[in-house]
């Protein structure tokens, strides 16, 4: 019997499968479903003071290990403070996973408070925006990880809270995101390299 799993839960383990270990962010009301689903899949969330250096954080993180550093924040100014570590590591070439949330989709052409246009505000420093849900849940992965790596830019994703909640209408998680993480590996020899090498 297939296993029934939510949106969040199936981001997380493609993210655990593919061999992200760490997510760098600050927890909030969209994201925290997310942040439940990775602790279980074994990633470790690392808490940071604000958004932006969870980005900085990634950026660093791309480029020691050649995998796709996972930035988290939550909705509105959450999403804004994101902008100068994602354009950073747009700018430096690095693989990143930048994840911010959103107000619940009903609210959105109603409720202006916190209401930011991600795909407006990210598009000039992304390789692609996206907005997560459960039909594409396990789609959007897949195409995430080819755009971050061999380009080595940013990709964003919008995650509502409701649709992170619900059932994915396709919960299997291939071995794409294992063959993934096997053609990440020479990122370590390129983390080593850096940790050795001095001017």
């Amino acid at each position: 019997m297939t296993e029934k799993l939510t949106t969040a839960q199936l981001m997380a383990r493609f993210m655990a499968k593919a061999g992200i270990g760490h997510i760098f962010g600050y927890p909030g009301d969209p994201n925290l479903d997310f942040i439940e689903a990775a602790r279980h899949q074994g990633l470790e969330f690392i808490l940071t003071r604000r958004e932006g250096t969870a980005a900085f954080m990634a950026d660093a993180y791309g480029q020691l290990t050649g995998l796709p550093g996972v930035c988290l924040s939550t909705l509105g100014p959450g999403s804004t403070n994101l902008v100068n570590g994602v354009a950073g590591a747009y700018l430096d070439r690095s693989p990143m996973l930048a994840i911010s949330g959103q107000m619940n989709t009903r609210l959105e052409p109603v409720f202006g408070h916190q209401n930011i246009d991600h795909n407006r505000l990210f598009a000039p420093i992304t390789k692609w925006t996206t907005r997560m849900g459960p039909a594409a849940a396990a789609g959007i992965p897949r195409r995430t990880w080819p755009y971050a790596m061999p380009s080595r830019r940013p990709n964003l994703s919008t995650c509502p809270r409701i649709p992170l909640r619900r059932r994915s209408r396709r919960e299997r998680v291939t071995s794409k995101a294992s063959a993934m993480r096997k053609s990440s590996m020479k990122g370590m020899e390129r983390m080593a390299w850096l940790l050795w090498w001095r001017p």
